[in-house]
């Protein structure tokens, strides 16, 4: 098995050898594919986050989300270790989020028992549920403060689903990949 730098090159390579027209299809896809996934269907509220270059366009799906009055928030990071979570608004003023990312100029979000559905980026995933992230470990210390109720979705370009992503005991397993 790869180890998780190898698999993290691996994975930057395959993106690489992408077009951002293939980039721009795969994503209307997993927005299509996800606006349709019970998980998000029912939920009241979605943790999602700002893409990335390198990560799926997800912002037409959250303006969707929030026309039909789905509470969306999106993580902040605030220090070398936390995340603080913002509901996301397409009118607010965006704000940046630590690492590329944005996020609304609202007020931070704290009642984590409201979660029904989780978005999660990540660098690789396999199908048992396992996710590679960026290393700092942002999401894994997360989404442990999160209940195990919320669902949580792997969000992913096609070339990001590999045979087997290498895992230890603390990582969180995503429900859907």
């Amino acid at each position: 098995m790869m180890s998780k730098a190898e698999l993290r090159k691996e994975i930057r390579q395959r993106f690489a050898e992408t077009t951002a027209e293939e980039r721009k299809q795969w994503s209307e896809e997993v927005c299509n594919d996800l606006f349709d996934n019970e998980a998000l269907v029912d939920a009241s509220t979605v943790m999602a986050f700002y893409p990335l270059p390198d990560e799926v366009n997800i912002l037409p799906l959250l303006d969707e989300l929030v026309e039909i009055g789905v509470r969306v928030l999106l993580p902040e990071v605030v220090s070398d270790t936390e995340m603080v979570l913002r509901t996301y608004s397409p009118e607010a003023t965006m704000l940046d989020g630590g690492f590329g990312t944005k996020v609304s100029d609202t007020t931070v979000f704290t009642d984590y028992e409201q979660i029904d559905t989780i978005l999660v980026p990540g660098i690789a995933f396999d199908n048992e549920g396992h996710r590679l992230g960026r290393g700092k470990g942002y999401y894994d210390r997360f989404l442990a403060q999160i209940p195990e109720s919320a669902v949580k979705v792997a969000v992913c370009f096609p070339y990001q689903i590999v045979e087997q992503v290498p895992s230890e005991e603390h990582d969180i397993l995503m429900d859907y990949v």
